[in-house]
């Protein structure tokens, strides 16, 4: 599911007691609240993110950074920044690579 909406159309047509929505919630955390973010809303979580699986792993994780590069989606340059993204080596390269991103670089 993409949207809270298709889950919802999803459940009632096939009179499901639920349906599967975690993928979507990774790449987009305000699928709940049906709020369609701007580019720097979604920039400014992927930072976020970045900063609290730092402090919680301490270490750099290929599986958070999976994650990480779904965020970016949506706005000009989100393709290439997910490529820089898949290539960093820690955490806060990823939160450089944002900030120089929002600043009009990679």
């Amino acid at each position: 599911m993409k949207s809270l909406a298709e889950a919802r159309a999803r459940a009632k047509e096939t009179d499901c007691d639920g349906v599967m929505i975690g993928r979507s919630a990774i790449a987009n955390p305000w699928l709940w609240s049906e709020h369609e973010p701007s580019m720097h809303e979604r920039l400014d979580m992927l930072v976020r993110h970045a900063e609290l699986a730092e402090k919680h792993y301490g270490r750099f994780t290929g599986n958070v950074k999976k994650h990480l590069t779904k965020i970016p989606s949506g706005f000009d340059g989100a393709k290439e920044l997910r490529a820089t993204i898949a290539g960093a080596r820690s955490f806060s390269d990823i939160i450089a690579l944002v900030e120089r991103f929002k600043s009009g670089g990679l």
